[in-house]
């Protein structure tokens, strides 16, 4: 082999190191910072107070455990209620400080949208955990009654970062 076929193979091996650093890192679309953040998945369910029950709350301990769940609701003190389980491609422990999911949703026999919004809870330590559990617990809500929704995380400031919609919200 030539020495200036080995140079070739070697700057063409750098050529796409250096480019699947770029797209890693967001660089290709758009995106500034470390991360491009995105939603990879959406899972609507509805889930009751069993489900967030730990054996300390059992055992008479007052305080929830979330332990590795990053758990976000739009009331403080409900459990139960219509959760939009949010499959991310970054861990939530990289997600930046101050951090709100605005839920839209359009309902079959509703007119309007109806707009719910969770604070992510700021300690998000686990750096293996990629869902966010947001909870529409202050109403009831029928899942089958869902048609469309749009999910935008907004910052503290109210700037849009990143954001996901179901294809019935475009029609």
């Amino acid at each position: 082999m030539s020495i200036a076929r080995i140079f070739t193979l070697v700057v063409c091996a750098l050529a796409f190191r250096v480019c699947s650093i770029a797209v890693a890192s967001g660089a290709s679309n758009g995106d500034s910072g470390e991360y491009a953040f995105r939603i990879k998945s959406v899972e609507i369910k509805h889930m009751g107070d069993a489900n967030f029950k730990t054996i300390g709350e059992y055992f008479g301990e007052k305080k929830e455990h979330r332990y590795f769940r990053c758990i976000a609701r739009d009331a403080e003190n409900k459990r139960a209620g219509t959760y939009f389980i949010i499959g991310l491609n970054v861990p939530v422990s990289k997600l930046p400080g101050e951090l709100f999911a605005k839920i839209y949703a359009v309902m079959a026999m509703e007119d309007g949208v109806r707009t719910f919004t969770c604070k992510i809870p700021e300690e998000r330590k686990f750096p293996f955990v990629y869902e966010i559990y947001c909870g529409v617990v202050s109403e009831k809500i029928d899942i089958q009654k869902i048609r469309a929704w749009k999910i935008e995380f907004e910052d503290g400031e109210g700037n849009v970062l990143f954001g996901k919609k179901s294809y019935m919200w475009e029609l």
